[in-house]
């Protein structure tokens, strides 16, 4: 796959935010965050950002409830990126189910099997191998019921620079700049748009809770109570 030097900007933008924290918020906000889905037949996607190749599909997808969902279906070119920011498998996602009601980005592990990869796992990650390839769900976002999903970062390598850059463009704040790119500081998220010519509106960054979530440090528990113990047994 041929790339150009807008595309190696965009993978370097996604470089730059290794190690960033993400809260179930981010899977709506973040269209480069794909969940694994071992339920799933087809990888799934709600953007239409940096997609070819559009069609029209026929065959309706079950959504959460079970209610039949019309998609497109596009092909997705991209790169993945790992947690720690190291750049991974460059590769076409193809017959990628869009739409714009869905939650998530999905990666489907079934389709992966039925394609020849073998899936492996531990506790921090999921990873797909075929051959010399390799995908890691690197990313654990801690779910509200105790549980954890795992994610990886698939940068759009199309559409990414001709969205930033277009001619009709509109401004954005520096909050949703600092989302996009995932959850850099200001100064740094200032220097990355004004690298990708995009246009912030006047205004500082607000607190982010997702970064203040991630900064956050447990309270410490006492070893010692002193709380007087019960002397009438109870049932």
């Amino acid at each position: 796959m041929k790339r150009s030097a807008s595309d190696d900007d965009v993978c370097r933008n996604e470089v730059a935010a290794a190690h960033t924290y993400y809260g179930m918020s981010d899977l709506k906000e973040n269209d480069v965050l794909f969940v694994a889905d071992s339920g799933a037949t087809s990888h799934t996607t709600y953007s239409y950002r940096g997609t070819i190749n559009k069609r029209e599909n026929d065959v309706e997808c079950l959504g959460a409830t079970g209610e039949g969902i019309k998609t497109s279906l596009v092909d997705l070119p991209g790169q993945f990126i790992e947690e720690d920011g190291q750049l991974g498998l460059e590769t076409l996602l193809t017959d990628v189910h869009v739409n714009e009601t869905y939650n998530f980005n999905l990666l489907s592990l079934t389709r992966l099997i039925m394609n020849g990869w073998e899936i492996s796992g531990r506790k921090d990650c999921i990873i797909a191998t075929k051959g010399d390839m390799m995908i890691k769900f690197d990313i654990v976002i801690k779910t509200a019921s105790g549980g954890a999903l795992f994610a990886c970062r698939f940068c759009r390598t199309e559409g990414d620079i001709a969205a930033a850059n277009a001619d009709d463009r509109k401004k954005i704040s520096v909050q949703k700049a600092h989302e996009m790119f995932g959850h850099l500081s200001e100064d740094i998220t200032r220097n990355t748009a004004r690298a990708l010519g995009m246009e912030l509106t006047r205004g500082a960054l607000k607190t982010c809770i997702s970064c203040a979530e991630a900064k956050a440090k447990q309270k410490n528990v006492p070893k010692k109570t002193y709380t007087p113990k019960c002397t009438i047994p109870g049932p």
